[in-house]
């Protein structure tokens, strides 16, 4: 899976991550992180490494890459749905781009429904911080024929 989009000054490749992908991915997870305004729920590098391993192997990790930088990144989990054991759903754990290459976003999406459907899912499952742009993804979502089916919540015990 390689898509090639034109930008106005030289091509965004998006591809599946590599391990050499791994500490800017790392990098970008800390600027979501940082910008979710969530300093109250814990961040590991260890684990965050972890379950990036995992995802290269058993889930999907897309990046967009810039100028030979990577500059977005998506990442989920394929996992059966809760009450049918045979609907493989992808579940999107993190979905990120820079704010200079945010036209890659939409993209970057479109790659992680592709590999999902090529994985087996049949179902698509996409979450958001409601602080951050949370009213303008959900329309994103919804144009794109995703619908509200269950809302979060966190608490620090």
């Amino acid at each position: 899976m390689t898509h090639a989009i034109e930008a106005i000054d030289s091509e965004v490749h998006i591809r599946p991550a590599t391990d050499a992908d791994l500490p800017r991915i790392m990098a970008l997870g800390r600027q979501f992180y940082e910008a979710s305004n969530t300093p109250e729920f814990p961040w590991d590098d260890a684990t965050c490494i972890e379950l990036l391993r995992h995802m290269r192997i058993a889930g999907i990790l897309i990046v967009s890459e810039h100028d030979g930088e990577v500059s977005g990144v998506i990442g989920g989990l394929l996992t059966p749905f809760p009450y049918d054991k045979n609907t493989i759903v992808a579940s999107e754990m993190f979905w990120w781009v820079t704010p200079a290459a945010r036209r890659v976003g939409f993209p970057l999406l479109e790659a992680f429904e592709d590999e999902a459907k090529l994985r087996g899912a049949r179902l698509g499952a996409m979450s958001l911080v409601q602080d951050m742009r949370g009213d303008l993804l959900t329309k994103l979502y919804q144009r794109r024929g995703y619908r509200l089916y269950e809302r979060s919540f966190l608490k620090v015990l």
